[in-house]
């Protein structure tokens, strides 16, 4: 074995990797009407303490994966990091968000995915639902 190491044949990796306890929680509405306001909030804790200071981005992605919005923050005194977001009218029928939180705190990061749906009423102009065209 020491000819193995002496010849790095055998590499031998030593790290201290401890469990990290960054916790997030994310909230918001799950079904959002298009042209109101999307909040989500979330929640950042460590070793179950409130997390200040924590850097948090937040990406809004559809289907296909296009980036809608894109926003950076960092967590209040309470842990909180809340986005509020206009759902432009341009959806024309029900669409699939993902919310994408990725928080980094020191040498600990986390990310979370907050799905919602957005949509509009058959009666509103550019509605294309399905039976409404």
């Amino acid at each position: 074995i020491q000819y193995l190491i002496d010849n790095n044949i055998l590499i031998i990796v030593v790290t201290d990797h401890t469990i990290s306890d960054l916790k997030v929680f994310v909230d918001g509405q799950h079904l959002i009407r298009r042209g109101t306001t999307q909040t989500i909030v979330s929640h950042v804790t460590y070793d179950d303490k409130y997390v200040s200071g924590a850097r948090v981005t937040l990406t809004i992605e559809d289907y296909g994966e296009n980036i809608i919005r894109e926003f950076n923050g960092f967590t209040n005194e309470k842990g909180d990091f809340i986005f509020s977001w206009e759902v432009p009218k341009k959806f024309d029928d029900v669409e699939n968000l993902f919310a994408y939180v990725s928080v980094t705190y020191g040498t600990s990061s986390i990310t979370k995915l907050f799905k919602f749906q957005v949509y509009c009423l058959p009666s509103e102009y550019n509605c294309e639902i399905d039976g409404n065209r």
